[in-house]
């Protein structure tokens, strides 16, 4: 698989953050890549009612000969607010992932009817996100991609899905803006290595102003690009697939891990106790 990843940096205004990712997206043309990935937040308008940014992503597409994985973080027509990740070709929208576990207090309020206050004084969300449903597998030119969308790196439970989906490639969109510069972002970026190892799956993740990375399906670095690049990268990663303890067993691996961990703690305090006894 020739994967491209785009990396624009912090653009504050939506419309030129598109164009930029545009631009740098439309060098590929003649490069052979199989799948463009862009970055979270990377459109700012919702695609089935912006039928002329539809139009301009599949003319992209066309001329790149390729699918783009873009993120949609826009109003929808029938209210409320998806960070979702929309795969586009040259015949325009063929399918999408809608966020399924979102950041408190940065795209959801908890319990806002107590908690609403904080947002006059922080950057917590003013309004809140919707969830998804779940992990879905998009589909192009034969190859299955497996879209999350930036905190969810985090969970292992995600990614294993997709692979069960039968994913091919595990890609995650992040902007991780409000950390530009801290330890945070290359953490966020170095997270797909561990979720490539447990799904038995190569990983990219394409931040929009942090960390891009690139991981094959034993967790071996391919590409590392660091917060102030802006560009593209293009990667060959190896289409290899295989069923790992975790994706066989599941979350009994990290809860087997807990019980194992109690019972030493136990074990030693009881010990501990014993001896201060005698």
């Amino acid at each position: 698989m020739r994967i491209a990843l785009v990396q624009t940096g912090d653009i504050k205004d939506a419309d030129a953050r598109q164009a930029a990712s545009e631009a740098l997206t439309a060098t590929l043309a003649g490069q052979h890549v199989d799948l463009v990935v862009w970055g979270e937040s990377s459109v700012g308008v919702d695609l089935t009612s912006h039928p002329d940014a539809l139009a301009r992503l599949s003319e992209l597409s066309r001329r790149v000969g390729a699918d783009l994985l873009v993120n949609v973080d826009a109003p929808a027509p029938g209210g409320g607010i998806h960070k979702s990740s929309v795969l586009v070709g040259s015949e325009g929208v063929s399918g999408s992932y809608r966020k399924t576990r979102l950041v408190p207090f940065g795209e959801y309020v908890p319990l806002r009817p107590l908690l609403g206050w904080i947002t006059r004084h922080s950057k917590a969300a003013g309004e809140d996100r919707q969830r998804g449903t779940g992990p879905v597998v998009l589909r192009a030119d034969g190859l299955a991609i497996g879209p999350l969308i930036s905190y969810e790196t985090t969970f292992s439970d995600l990614a294993r899905r997709e692979a069960v989906l039968g994913a091919d490639l595990l890609a995650y969109q992040s902007a991780t803006s409000s950390f530009q510069g801290s330890w945070a972002q290359p953490q966020l970026a170095a997270q797909p290595a561990v979720r490539a190892v447990e799904a038995g799956r190569p990983a990219v993740h394409a931040g929009l102003s942090g960390d891009t990375t690139v991981f094959d399906a034993r967790g071996h670095l391919l590409v590392w690009r660091g917060s102030d690049f802006r560009g593209v990268v293009v990667v060959s990663v190896a289409r290899q697939s295989r069923v790992t303890p975790y994706q066989r067993l599941g979350d009994w691996v990290p809860i087997l891990a807990f019980v194992v961990l109690g019972g030493a703690i136990a074990v030693s305090r009881l010990r501990a106790r014993d001896t201060l006894r005698g």
